[in-house]
């Protein structure tokens, strides 16, 4: 194992800003292909949570889709990793596109046909959450591909800025779809909206898809196995990075047992009303979508590591306040606040990776990191089902909100997390 220090770029300019990047024609492809998707991802998200629970007045059934969003990237995680950087990143992210925006459709001509079908809503959820884990890796491992290095923090902070700003304005408007249209209109924007995407992603050009690494000789013949350990090495090779992939494992256990349930959140601590929900997930993409552009303007890179350490207490905070809280308006503050929180730590620590990782392996950490983060995810969802069952939502929102302070606090006194920067 090497000393575990990870390699330090020369420091970037000052001169990037987010009109800069989006003079970038590629950049523009992708930054428009992910906004249609984001907004109707967000009608998606709403629409799902809203119809299954009140449709079924079960805690359990959430605790399904939940568990139905998440499995699916744990189990080929690793594999899109070894895709994205095997095959050409663009066409994965257009095949990914394409099936999502297919499956949604069916599941639109299926409710308006046929009816409300749990088993056929969970599918739905699992091929659509299958496919955008397949996509990420591949979006996130483009990006250099199309950007110089200090670039870089303004363009992941921009395109997370306004997939939240579009989600704030898709999780409103599946309010407004839920209340006078229904739940099949939502499912059917949500459709075009990939599709719409897929046109943007066919506009950049092929050759900005292509990985950067060395094609195998035939003695040396490519294999799933030895692709996949590379990308796992070079992760336990250096201590940052390994650092921040076990500290994720609790932070997603601990937020999986709150945000999934923020619909039943809102029914019991708040007022049970539609838009209201729909408003508290807009706050949180709206938060995030603050956190990410400050990535770029603080120079974040800088501290990359402290500042995943800090966050995730406040994090905590949050929640905590959250299970406190009665008041709507409160409630909104709060989750606006974690939710900038989360932006924050999210894109400093990606455009952190982007720069230090060599891009022919790239996708493949963050396809690492993504599943580290994920693992423990649907026992996140599971036992949250079962602690709101027996002791209800304001207990369960505050055990998760301590624990996360105190995980916080525990990783601001690891070695590699301070060192997880760009100088």
């Amino acid at each position: 194992m090497t000393s575990g220090a990870l390699p330090s770029p020369e420091p970037a300019p000052s001169s990037s800003s987010p009109g800069r990047v989006l003079r970038n024609s590629s950049f523009r492809n992708l930054f428009t292909a992910a906004a249609a998707s984001q907004l109707g991802a967000a009608v998606f998200v709403v629409t799902v949570a809203w119809v299954v629970y009140h449709r079924t007045g079960s805690a359990l059934d959430i605790t399904y889709v939940g568990v139905a969003s998440v499995v699916p990237g744990v189990a080929i995680g690793l594999i899109s990793g070894v895709l994205a950087d095997r095959y050409n990143r663009r066409t994965l992210m257009i095949l990914s596109d394409s099936v999502r925006g297919v499956t949604l459709a069916l599941l639109a001509f299926y409710l308006a046909t046929v009816g409300f079908n749990l088993t056929v809503i969970l599918a739905v959820v699992v091929v659509v959450y299958g496919f955008t884990a397949t996509f990420n890796p591949a979006s996130s491992a483009i990006l250099p591909r199309m950007m110089p290095p200090e670039d870089l923090e303004d363009a992941n902070g921009l395109l997370t800025a306004t997939g939240q700003g579009t989600q704030v304005v898709g999780s409103a408007a599946a309010g407004l779809i839920l209340a006078f249209a229904g739940t099949v209109p939502g499912f059917a924007v949500n459709s075009a909206t990939y599709v719409l995407s897929a046109i943007f992603l066919a506009q950049i050009a092929s050759s900005v898809g292509a990985t950067s690494r060395v094609p195998s000789t035939p003695s040396e013949p490519q294999s799933f196995t030895r692709e996949l350990r590379e990308g796992l090495g070079y992760i336990r090779d250096h201590l940052p990075l390994l650092e921040v992939v076990l500290g994720a494992i609790p932070v997603n256990f601990l937020a999986s047992m709150t945000f999934s349930f923020l619909v039943i959140y809102n029914a019991e601590l708040l007022t049970n009303s539609t838009s209201e929900f729909a408003f508290l997930v807009a706050g949180i993409a709206g938060g995030v979508a603050v956190g990410a552009v400050a990535v770029g303007r603080l120079r974040a890179r800088r501290f990359a590591g402290p500042a995943l350490a800090v966050g995730i207490a406040l994090a905590g905070l949050g929640v905590v306040g959250l299970a406190l809280s009665h008041s709507f308006f409160l409630s909104l503050a709060l989750v606006v606040v974690i939710g900038a929180i989360t932006g924050f730590i999210n894109t400093v620590y990606v455009a952190t990776l982007q720069v230090i990782v060599p891009n022919k392996v790239l996708g493949r950490v963050l396809s690492v990191q993504q599943v580290g983060g994920s693992v423990a995810t649907p026992v996140g969802i599971i036992l949250g089902g079962l602690v709101i069952t027996l002791r209800g939502i304001q207990f369960d929102y505050l055990v998760a909100g301590v624990a996360l302070i105190v995980n916080g606090l525990a990783l601001c006194g690891l070695k590699g997390i301070w060192t997880l920067r760009v100088r």
